[in-house]
């Protein structure tokens, strides 16, 4: 997998509120730029952008009752396909990826030792109940989002998903559900 630069993206909002709303209207429109994770468009609501980074960088107040900002977002190179945000059981639903490479996200259910093998890689694993592998952060955790890095041994990298056609299995005895995370540049 290559190195992409970020995506700068600015783009202007108007709104329109009462006049001795507009102050509260404004914050409470900024709290929701900056608290921005995803970036998605009306008329292309199949694909979303991942935001790293959002702030205002221009206010105006139009009328008393009209404001115009605009909002600049720091974004990830990648476009994300909406339903890869799903979680599927049914393993032959992932296993052709249409994109580009991509870091899934593996709930392996079960207990006790275990395997998880994407394309001939083995990652082993511990699991107590839930055990979440995210490729993309590179880490381990459980339902309570406590770290379980220690519970697994292999290379997340080799559990990526590549274009075409890919191999997913588990050990017996466990249940495995992937989110795909399918994006595309």
């Amino acid at each position: 997998m290559g190195t992409y630069e970020d995506i700068e993206l600015s783009i202007p909002f108007n709104f329109y509120t009462l006049t001795r709303q507009w102050g509260t209207y404004l914050r409470d429109f900024q709290s929701l730029i900056q608290e921005a994770k995803e970036l998605m468009f009306s008329d292309d609501q199949q694909v979303f952008w991942k935001v790293k980074k959002a702030r205002m960088t221009e206010i105006e107040r139009v009328t008393p009752q009209i404001g115009r900002v605009k909002a600049e977002f720091t974004l990830d190179p990648h476009t994300y396909v909406v339903a890869g945000k799903w979680h599927y059981q049914d393993l032959s639903e992932v296993e052709y990826n249409l994109y580009a490479e991509c870091c899934p996200i593996y709930l392996v259910s079960g207990n006790g030792s275990g395997i998880l093998t994407v394309n001939g890689h083995q990652v082993s694993f511990i699991a107590s109940g839930f055990l979440y592998l995210d490729t993309d952060k590179e880490i381990a955790y459980d339902r309570e989002n406590r770290n379980r890095n220690a519970s697994i041994s292999g290379q997340y990298k080799g559990l990526r998903l590549q274009p075409g056609q890919n191999s997913i299995s588990v050990s017996d005895g466990f249940s495995l559900a992937v989110i795909p995370n399918w994006r595309v540049l």
